[in-house]
C-alpha cells in the first residue's frame, strides 16, 4: 500500500502514513499485522542509516481496529458468542466430565482456576506454586508464558494478588498432594519453584 512512496517520503509525512493505515483498518481486520510490518520497516531504515529518526514509531499506536471491533459485535448479535446458559450449560457439562473421571485433575484445576480467578492460559501456565498462598489464600500473579514456554513479566510489569475462592483451594491441595505423589515417581522433588501444571508438551494460548 505504500509501494510507490520511498522510505524518506513516508518518514517525513507521518500524518499521511497514518490516514492511509487508519483508512485500511477500516476494511481489514487484522490490521495488527500491517502495522507490525511497517513498524519493523522502519526501524530497520533506521538501523541501515537509511532515515535518521524513524518519526513512524508512534503513529501505528494511534490506529484502531474498526473493522475486528465491527466483526465481534455483528458475531455477538448473530448469537455466536456463548450466552450466560449456554456457559452455565459448558460449566455443567465440565463439572460431569470431572466427577466420571473423564477429566483429570490437573486439567479440572486449570479451568476452574482460569474461569474463577479470569486468568489467561498463558498465566495459569506460569504459576508456580511460590505464588500460592494456601494458608492464607491468595494467588500472585507476576508472569506468563509465551507460546514458546519462556517465562515474561505480566503487562505493565504488573504483580496482582486475588483471593482463592474455597473451591478452588480445595483442589489446589489435593492437586499438591497428587502432584507431589507423581514427581516423587521420577526422582523430582516438589519445590517453590514447580510449576502448578505439569505438562510434557503443551501450547499456550
Amino acid at each position: 500500500m505504500f509501494g510507490k512512496y520511498s522510505i524518506k517520503y513516508l518518514n517525513d509525512n507521518k500524518d499521511f502514513v497514518l490516514s492511509e493505515l487508519t483508512r485500511k483498518s477500516r476494511s481489514y481486520a487484522n490490521i495488527k499485522v500491517i502495522k507490525s510490518y511497517v513498524s519493523q520497516l522502519f526501524e530497520i531504515a533506521e538501523l541501515l542509516d537509511y532515515i535518521e529518526y524513524n518519526r513512524i514509531a508512534k503513529v501505528t499506536k494511534f490506529v484502531a481496529e474498526p473493522k475486528k471491533i465491527r466483526l465481534k459485535v455483528e458475531r455477538q448479535l448473530n448469537g455466536e458468542s456463548l450466552t450466560a446458559e449456554q456457559l452455565l450449560q459448558w460449566i455443567s457439562v465440565i463439572n460431569e466430565d470431572y466427577h466420571t473421571e473423564k477429566l483429570i485433575l490437573q486439567d479440572y484445576l486449570l479451568f476452574m482456576l482460569t474461569l474463577h480467578l479470569g486468568y489467561r492460559k498463558s498465566e495459569s501456565y506460569a504459576l508456580q506454586w511460590k505464588h500460592v498462598d494456601l494458608e492464607n489464600g491468595y494467588i500472585s500473579l507476576i508472569q506468563n508464558k509465551d507460546k514458546m514456554g519462556n517465562l515474561k513479566t505480566t503487562k505493565g510489569n504488573k504483580k496482582t494478588k486475588f483471593v482463592i475462592p474455597p473451591i478452588i483451594r480445595s483442589l489446589l491441595i489435593e492437586w499438591k498432594t497428587q502432584q507431589k505423589s507423581e514427581l516423587s515417581q521420577i526422582d523430582i522433588k516438589q519445590t517453590g519453584d514447580q510449576f502448578l501444571f505439569t505438562y510434557a508438551k503443551k501450547l499456550v494460548n
